[in-house]
């Protein structure tokens, strides 16, 4: 069944006990309710909230300061995310969240490319804001398979491509499917501009910001290592960069793991993921590689850890390390 969309853009946000973050969130939104070239529409997804943030938003739903409001229990930030997707009835969509807030003037520019259809999502800078002060965050989608390349509060994207490309993959990715979204989109060469100016505002203290976040970061590289295979076959030097990832995930999330089983699991995982991304290089730059990875001392005191003492020598560590690291590296 064709969808029948009757906005230009849905503001989607989601939340669950929000009450002390929405007023600024809606109130940043509702210029756009009435704007002259555009129909908007601001969908708030609530998740069952206890501490008066759905008796607000029924407040503010009958004084016509929001477009939509539903509220039913879900399973986390990305599972009310998909559920506005579903329900979205603008024909772009953008995330702005209760901590977050939208900059109205940008908002054309970021719709325009979509709704004459030359791309399929848009991006703009967001500025970040801490007890430290603001910082911009300018879009580069170059940088998309090594870090954030930009903020999801300033991405537009087609409702349908979000539809057909399934949203957002939550369950393997509870923190970082955002991002996960952004390398989909990218690898599958989805078309992307990038509008000049600031599309939104956000605060410090989101799930982002936990330690947690670095074991997702290492799944996400594993996760697309045939991207990264194919970035070293158009990029060989790209190798270095893929090495300092690598160490730097692994160290801090892998091999300091406690179980001797998990710990063999990984490096033979960490193992394949290497294989894999080398695959376009010869079998000699390969093993110059890969002893080059175990020659960083940072990475001999993390796989001492993997060999049961913290006092092992490094070439014993070497040695017993290399036997699990590379037992199908060359295959």
């Amino acid at each position: 069944m064709k969808n029948t969309f009757t906005y230009d853009l849905t503001v989607a946000t989601v939340c669950r006990n929000a009450l002390n973050f929405l007023p600024r969130c809606l109130a940043s939104v509702r210029p756009l309710l009435n704007h002259p070239s555009l129909k908007v529409e601001h969908l708030l997804v609530d998740g069952a909230s206890t501490d008066g943030t759905l008796e607000y938003l029924q407040q503010e739903l009958a004084a016509g300061h929001i477009s939509r409001c539903v509220s039913e229990p879900d399973k986390g930030l990305y599972d009310a995310m998909n559920k506005a997707i579903a329900l979205a009835a603008g024909k772009v969509i953008v995330f702005i969240n209760a901590d977050d807030e939208i900059c109205p003037d940008t908002v054309p520019a970021c719709c325009e490319p979509i709704l004459s259809g030359r791309a399929g999502y848009t991006v703009a800078s967001a500025v970040f804001i801490s007890d430290a002060g603001e910082k911009l965050f300018t879009p580069c989608l170059k940088r998309t398979l090594w870090r954030q390349p930009y903020c999801h509060q300033s991405m537009y994207c087609s409702t349908e491509l979000l539809r057909q490309i399934g949203g957002f993959q939550w369950e393997q990715f509870r923190i970082g499917a955002d991002t996960q979204l952004m390398r989909r989109l990218y690898i599958a060469r989805i078309p992307c501009e990038v509008v000049p100016g600031t599309a939104s505002r956000f605060y410090d203290g989101g799930v982002s910001s936990t330690p947690a976040v670095i074991s997702e970061r290492y799944e996400l590289m594993l996760h697309f290592a045939g991207a990264y295979k194919d970035e070293v076959a158009a990029h060989p030097a790209k190798i270095l960069t893929i090495i300092k990832h690598m160490r730097r995930y692994a160290v801090q999330k892998i091999l300091t793991d406690n179980n001797p089983d998990l710990k063999q699991k990984d490096c033979e995982r960490l193992s394949d993921f290497f294989r894999t991304v080398t695959e376009p290089l010869s079998s000699m730059r390969r093993v110059a590689l890969y002893s080059q990875l175990l020659s960083i001392s940072a990475f001999y005191k993390t796989m001492s850890l993997l060999s049961g003492g913290k006092n092992r020598s490094k070439y014993t560590v070497r040695k017993e390390i290399s036997q699990l690291f590379a037992k199908n590296l060359l295959n």
